[in-house]
C-alpha cells in the first residue's frame, strides 16, 4: 500500500465524495470501478468515527497525523514497469511509473 501526497486542496468541502468519479488506469487499460454511493464512505464522517473509537482507548491523534478514510477504486495489480494514472477532476491527477 502506498500514499501519495499533495499540496492542500482549498474548498474540498464542497466535492460530493459519495459521487465523485476517479478515472483509475494501470498500462492504459479501462479505467477501474468506483466505489459510489454508500460503498464509499464519507471522509469527514470516517475521520469522526476513527477520533471517537480511538478517544474511547485514550488514545489521540497529534497534529501532522495523515490519515486514510479508505479506497475510493476497487483496488488494480501492477507490476515492475507498470504505468498508473489516476484522475480526480477537480481534486487532480497523478501518473506514476514503477521500475
Amino acid at each position: 500500500i502506498g500514499f501519495v501526497f499533495g499540496e492542500e486542496i482549498q474548498e474540498w468541502q464542497s466535492v460530493d465524495f459519495q459521487h465523485h468519479l476517479i478515472d483509475l488506469r494501470v498500462d492504459d487499460k479501462p479505467s477501474a470501478d468506483n466505489f459510489l454511493g454508500e460503498m464509499r464512505c464519507i471522509p469527514i464522517e470516517a475521520l469522526a468515527d476513527l477520533i471517537n473509537h480511538l478517544g474511547e482507548r485514550g488514545i489521540s491523534l497529534n497534529a501532522g497525523n495523515f490519515i486514510s478514510t479508505g479506497a475510493a477504486t476497487v483496488p488494480q495489480p501492477f507490476s515492475k514497469g507498470s504505468k498508473v494514472s489516476a484522475d480526480f477532476g477537480v481534486l487532480g491527477r497523478i501518473e506514476l511509473q514503477f521500475s
